[in-house]
């Protein structure tokens, strides 16, 4: 498993080029102006990338680099303005869902790349 200076070059990765690459491309999706990716309600895609918002964006429980993932929103306000309904239309879930980290670095370095590639696809991939 990574660790030390191999770690810290695939977190850095993540958020200065994984991760904002990605959220410009969510961000010119939401300029249609729409509450979420597509329409007004929730699609199918919704659940793959608005759970890159509230699994790990806004997760009270994540385990590692917490503030990166808040500021990671800095110059995204739609996609932040899109986490946030999507938040709160599945209120009462993230409320009663367990409280657990959704990261442990050492044993599933691979799934932000892997969410977010799945997110393009299956999300983006619908509206072509």
């Amino acid at each position: 498993m990574p660790d030390g200076a191999e770690k810290d070059a695939f977190i850095k990765d993540i958020f200065e080029n994984i991760l904002p690459n990605w959220l410009k491309i969510a961000e010119k999706q939401l300029e249609h102006g729409k509450k979420f990716m597509v329409l007004d309600t929730l699609t199918t895609c919704d659940f793959w990338i608005g759970g890159l918002y509230t699994n790990y964006i806004n997760n009270e429980a994540m385990s590692f680099a917490k503030d990166q993932w808040a500021a990671s929103l800095d110059n995204f306000p739609k996609f932040k303005a899109y986490g946030e309904n999507f938040a709160a239309e599945n209120e009462k879930w993230l409320k009663e869902r367990p409280a657990a980290p959704i990261w442990d670095y050492n044993k599933r370095c691979g799934d932000i790349q892997l969410l977010l590639i799945s997110s393009l696809y299956w999300g983006f991939g619908v509206l072509g």
